[in-house]
């Protein structure tokens, strides 16, 4: 069975920032005793089934993989389509992460 025949399946987990703050994240591990760990960072649309996919082929050739949930702090469990219509909703939210407001005339303004 090559890696590619193998399938992972992970699991939402917590973890807690050092101020606190919990967030999920995707987990894969391998069968066996890993070989590596790995942390894989999202895309702008989330923890999506392609990252997870993604999560698992690495948790397949042997790595510990972690997929945190890098918006959670904004907008908890947010998976965005891949579709042009869901580039401004994607690009608030990253604005919000960063401390700014988005505006598709403006360039970034920083909240109060």
């Amino acid at each position: 069975m090559t890696h590619t025949d193998a399938v992972m399946t992970g699991e939402v987990v917590s973890l807690r920032a050092h101020d606190g703050h919990v967030l999920s994240a995707y987990q894969a591990r391998p069968d066996k005793p890993p070989r590596g760990g790995l942390v894989l960072l999202q895309e702008i649309f989330g923890v999506t089934g392609h990252i997870r996919r993604v999560c698992d082929g690495y948790a397949a050739q042997g790595y510990h993989v972690v997929a945190p949930a890098l918006f959670d702090r904004v907008r908890p469990g947010i998976e965005l389509g891949y579709s042009k219509e869901m580039g401004p909703s994607a690009a608030t939210c990253a604005a919000s992460c960063r401390g700014t407001r988005y505006s598709p005339m403006s360039s970034p303004q920083k909240h109060n």
